[in-house]
């Protein structure tokens, strides 16, 4: 997975411990084994593991939803595809957000 797109999952949980997501970050960004990852960052295994936990339902949370707003998309689409994939359609709808509301404001955005 890349930075990127670990960094919008994380920020969309209540992991707030930067022991914890710096593990999960060496765990599914830089591919270290889990208990290389919580050593090196001195976290249990415990609260790694309910990190993970949490983390890897966000991904499944992010999967569902990127599945409901690309229906015609294969199934066999990885889960960092449909999050790469959604993160472009979040990117677009704030663009038209802003514009939106920039227009009623009497402004222009770039």
């Amino acid at each position: 997975m890349t930075e990127k797109v670990f960094n919008l999952l994380v920020a969309d949980t209540e992991i707030s411990s930067a022991g914890a997501i710096n593990a999960l970050r060496a765990y599914y960004v830089q591919g270290l084994s889990g208990k290389d990852a919580y050593s090196q960052y001195g976290v249990s295994r415990s609260y790694f593991s309910q990190s993970l936990k949490r983390l890897n339902k966000r991904i499944q949370d992010w999967a569902e939803i990127v599945a409901v707003l690309v229906p015609d998309r294969p199934h066999k689409a990885t889960t960092t595809q449909l999050l790469v994939e959604s993160q472009a359609m979040v990117s677009d709808l704030q663009s038209k957000l802003a514009a939106a509301v920039a227009a009623n404001n009497g402004q222009t955005t770039n």
